[in-house]
This record gives structure tokens, C-alpha cells and sequence, in this order.
């Protein structure tokens, strides 16, 4: 038997039909799929996005702890250099106080004192009038016999303690009788 090898109109206007129909549902699918990678890429641009806010709106809130971070400390280490001049201004002042300046005759002034008429006049005193003409005279008491004033001795009736305490005795026991 031979088969016809040709198609017959019928059959090429069914296969066109059928090639249609499965045409129209893989462009319907392709729709799909392209609808629905669409809304998956908005929805990962929308996270991204919101990643992005979220991401400037910690930096800028870690710029704005950074800033105010940096303001108390440059206002503590001013407060704190300012707290250390002040107790440095007051111990040095105590120290002034204390220790005020004493003035020491330099070694010149000793030799021209101890080599001349004039006597050192001590700080304080030098335009006090000096008087060079007259010699001054200066009369020490002279040491006398100092007595060492003794306190008056009294004699007690009362004979001395004994060396030990004496014993404690119990209620129901009488103590010993001192002849």
C-alpha cells in the first residue's frame, strides 16, 4: 500500500491551526514570565532603594555622633585645660604667698661688709638713714647665775601599794585578813 505523501488542504489548514494555538501560548507564557521578572525586579529595586535610605540615613546619623561626639570632646578638653590653669594659677600664687622672694646679700656685699666701717644693713632697711659718723655701742646683758626654781616635796601618811593586785575572790569566799 502506498500512503499518500501529500498533505492534503484540510490537514495543512489544521496543523497551521494547531502551530497558531501553541504560538499563542508560548507568547502568552514569554508574557508571563516577562510580567513576573518585571514585578521581581521592582520589588529588588524597591529593597534596594530602601537599603540605600536606610544606608545614608546611618551615615548621616553616625556624622551627626561624630560631630557632636567631637564638639563635648573638644568642649571637655577645653573645660579640662581651662580646670588644670586654674589649679595651676592657684598653686602658683599659694606658692608665691609662701614662699615669697627672700633676698640673700651676695657674696661681695658679706666681704665689703665684713671689711668695712658700714654694717649690713639687712633687706628691707637700706634707705633707712645710716648714721656712719657716730660709732654705734651695743651693750649685751651680761650671763647671770639663773636659779632652777624646785617644786616643794610632801610627804603622805599612806603606806605604798602592794606589788600585785590583790587576787579577786568569789562571793562565798572571804578575803584573807593583812595583820
Amino acid at each position: 500500500m502506498d500512503l499518500p505523501t501529500t498533505l492534503s488542504s484540510m490537514d495543512l489548514q489544521e496543523a497551521i491551526q494547531t502551530n497558531n494555538e501553541r504560538l499563542d501560548d508560548v507568547q502568552y507564557h514569554q508574557h508571563t514570565l516577562e510580567a513576573s521578572l518585571a514585578a521581581s525586579n521592582q520589588i529588588i529595586h524597591d529593597k534596594l532603594d530602601k537599603q540605600h535610605q536606610r544606608q545614608d540615613s546611618l551615615e548621616s546619623k553616625i556624622d551627626g555622633l561624630d560631630k557632636k561626639m567631637a564638639n563635648r570632646f573638644d568642649r571637655f578638653e577645653s573645660g579640662l585645660d581651662k580646670k588644670m590653669e586654674d589649679r595651676f594659677d592657684r598653686f602658683e600664687s599659694i606658692m608665691n604667698t609662701r614662699l615669697a622672694a627672700r633676698s640673700v646679700p651676695v657674696e661681695s656685699d658679706l666681704h665689703s661688709a665684713g671689711n668695712s666701717s658700714t654694717p649690713l644693713v639687712p633687706p628691707g632697711f637700706e634707705s633707712a638713714p645710716v648714721n656712719t659718723t657716730q660709732p654705734v655701742h651695743v651693750s649685751l646683758p651680761t650671763p647671770t647665775h639663773h636659779i632652777i626654781p624646785t617644786l616643794p616635796t610632801a610627804t603622805l601618811n599612806t603606806p605604798p601599794p602592794p606589788p600585785f593586785p590583790p587576787p579577786i575572790y568569789k562571793s562565798n569566799q572571804t578575803p584573807p585578813q593583812h595583820q
